[in-house]
């Protein structure tokens, strides 16, 4: 059975999201029985990311905008 899960509020944007997801799987991942990715394979990690964190994909680009993955921690300017 699906659900339509609300994901926590963006740390950006303040927005929450619906996701629909297997019930059992979700229950499974809440209660720290399974990872995230064996729960839901199928979704994209972005998809995933937003189930967890509520963080959006655009949000999320903007909140490590500056930052060079091929740096240790130094910001862009």
């Amino acid at each position: 059975m699906f659900i339509k899960a609300l994901t926590p509020d963006c740390p950006m944007c303040g927005v929450s999201s619906d996701v629909m997801v297997d019930f059992d799987m979700y229950k499974a991942w809440c209660n720290k029985e399974i990872l995230v990715q064996d729960a839901f394979p199928d979704m994209s990690k972005e998809e995933r990311e937003v189930l967890m964190t509520g963080t959006h994909p655009d949000c999320w680009t903007l909140m490590w905008a500056g930052f060079d993955d091929d740096t240790e921690g130094e910001i862009d300017e």
